[in-house]
């Protein structure tokens, strides 16, 4: 059998949103922010964002400090060039797809959801593709950005979950899924409405010889 070392896809992320920040000389203020190293956001504004930024882009967080950070458009990638402080309020989102894991060649997948945090109040779908270039799963599927939401089975007691539905997180969370990964390219959970708290998740994958 052929198996992978489970790979973390989410590291105790908060999807926080409207979060508001300042940003001069391509850098980003915003205390106690808790983001972490290519954490995907969208930024907005209630005015005129900082010359350099765009509405309707999707920027990853590099160069993280407590309070500060920039944003690249591809992971680990070259800060965005910010030249102004813009007007109004500005405001960051984090995006509900984070990082999607490549399952190809593997017929078997596994899930792992974790959160020590009591206060966790928030629902995960889990979405799939078999597009050949990664999808991007926070934005609509299409003819060329394909992917659907994928009905999953607890391993707790062997009951199916709706795609659909999703997993309703409330409280801690220590669950085991399993995924049909067979012809299928592309994992990724999907944090499809939030109120509190944050989520780890890793995936294991094997497939028989």
């Amino acid at each position: 059998m052929k198996t992978a070392n489970p790979i973390k896809i989410l590291d105790a992320i908060s999807f926080v949103a409207d979060v508001e920040f300042t940003a001069t000389a391509s850098l980003i203020t915003s205390a106690s922010h808790g983001l972490k190293q290519n954490t995907i956001i969208k930024v907005a504004s209630d005015d005129t964002l900082p010359a350099g930024l765009n509405a309707s882009a999707y920027y990853y967080v590099v160069n993280v400090t407590t309070n500060t950070f920039q944003v690249a458009t591809e992971k680990d990638g070259v800060p965005v060039a910010i030249t102004d402080a813009g007007t109004g309020t500005h405001t960051y989102t984090v995006q509900g797809a984070q990082n999607p894991c490549f399952v190809d060649g593997f017929r078997h997948t596994e899930l792992e959801l974790v959160s020590d945090e009591a206060t966790n109040d928030f629902t995960v779908k889990i979405a799939i593709s078999d597009q050949e270039d990664m999808p991007n799963f926070n934005a609509s599927a299409s003819e060329t950005n394909r992917w659907s939401y994928a009905q999953i089975k607890d391993l707790a007691d062997g009951s199916s979950v709706n795609g659909a539905t999703g997993i309703t997180v409330s409280g801690t969370i220590h669950r085991l899924f399993e995924i049909n990964s067979n012809k299928i390219r592309w994992v990724c959970p999907i944090v499809s409405s939030y109120v509190a708290g944050d989520l780890t998740s890793l995936i294991n994958l094997a497939d028989e010889d």
